[in-house]
């Protein structure tokens, strides 16, 4: 008998993981996560006020998980406050959505351009961020959270601090209409027709 080498071990491992069982089990747990994450992301808004002094308190988050009122509870509180408030803000909901999109192409298999999501995503957490971030700044209305998280507000900050709203304001509106000419080739003759 020959003992198994790494290279058996790896075809195996490839077979394993091209297989459609790994594919639909990877999905499934993926759409079980991903809803989770859209549940507390919704649930925060409702509860985010409420729960935001216990989900700082980081020495006292376990004694009193009870009154949280995030519907995934303190794992849902921590985790929609970080992604909302410390990352991208409201848009973080498109990084959730194709997250959504790509568990349910593993389990139902349909095409999906995903380097045309990728990029759509990206602009979407960036630009999204910045605005609503740069938004908020210039209206000056107080929340619990940040409307464009941490990233939009530090450089929606630093933007307008050298720039000023009137820049600011040029620069989204200009990569916003780059970004439809990029990712829509009709767009020019949809503005044309308008």
């Amino acid at each position: 008998t020959s003992k198994p080498n790494l290279r058996d071990f790896f075809n195996r491992t490839h077979e394993m993981v091209l297989s459609d069982q790994f594919r639909l089990s990877v999905g499934i747990i993926l759409s079980v996560i991903t809803l989770m994450l859209i549940i507390s992301y919704i649930s925060f808004f409702f509860s985010g006020g409420n729960d935001y002094s216990i989900v700082v308190q980081a020495d006292a988050r376990q004694d009193m998980r009870n009154e949280i009122q995030n519907a995934l509870g303190l794992p849902g509180a921590v985790i929609s406050r970080w992604l909302v408030d410390g990352t991208f803000g409201i848009v973080s909901l498109a990084a959730l959505v194709a997250l959504a999109l790509y568990a349910i192409r593993l389990i139902v298999i349909f095409p999906l351009r995903k380097l045309r999501l990728l990029f759509i995503v990206l602009f979407t957490l960036v630009w999204g961020s910045i605005t609503l971030g740069f938004v908020q700044q210039q209206i000056g209305i107080g929340s619990f959270f940040r409307w464009g998280g941490a990233f939009g507000q530090i450089v929606a900050a630093w933007g307008t601090s050298y720039i000023q709203w009137i820049g600011m304001s040029l620069i989204l509106l200009a990569t916003l209409i780059i970004f439809c000419i990029v990712v829509d080739k009709h767009f020019i003759e949809h503005c044309q027709q308008f």
